[in-house]
């Protein structure tokens, strides 16, 4: 007998002054099931959020992206891939990523904002702070899509411990990026 499928539904109530929410997830199957991953996934990625080190830059601290909730677990190869560009004084289609054991981010001035940040990937070594050239790197981050336009995307293997996953456009000055046309995005698919 095959077992159980989860099947996706989506809940739609209202809530006290017609404020609608939306609950979605997998349902069914029993406690014997086994989850099906929730991919492809797709997130727009606000390209004024970083988790990197800022310095006299009103950026936004970049959303985590919880692995669970998509039934990613460690030891599962995915393949992370950049969609869309942003505009800005520098501009461009790049993405890092970090993978992490919680969903916490430091104050923008502390250099490795991550403090739970998981190696994984290649690394890459991020360009200081565009005012006052403060370091920004955060060892375990590594390179999803570079602003030339020559790689689009990376396959990793997600470390042992990792819950969340950040992910943020490359740049150095963030508090005067917008969305570009398609908006930056990141989709992950298993690999």
């Amino acid at each position: 007998m095959d077992p159980p499928r989860h099947t996706r539904r989506e809940l739609v109530t209202t809530v006290g002054t017609g404020l609608s929410i939306a609950v979605t997830g997998c349902l069914g199957g029993g406690n014997d099931a086994t989850p099906t991953p929730d991919l492809p996934f797709e997130r727009q990625i606000d390209p004024s959020r970083t988790y990197l080190r800022t310095q006299s830059d009103d950026a936004g601290d970049a959303r985590p992206i919880d692995l669970s909730a998509l039934g990613v677990n460690a030891g599962q190869s995915v393949r992370l891939e950049r969609l869309g560009s942003f505009a800005g004084s520098s501009g461009g289609t790049g993405l890092t990523a970090v993978f992490s054991g919680s969903d916490r981010l430091e104050s923008a001035d502390v250099t490795e904002r991550v403090p739970d940040a998981i190696d994984a990937g290649e690394d890459y070594e991020t360009s200081p702070t565009y005012n006052g050239e403060a370091p920004t790197d955060i060892p375990e981050d590594f390179l999803v899509a570079d602003n030339e336009g020559d790689r689009t995307s990376v396959t990793v293997t997600v470390p042992d411990g990792a819950t969340h996953l950040f992910v943020a456009a490359i740049d150095n000055f963030y508090e005067d990026n917008d969305q570009g046309d398609p908006p930056l995005a990141v989709r992950i698919t298993s690999a």
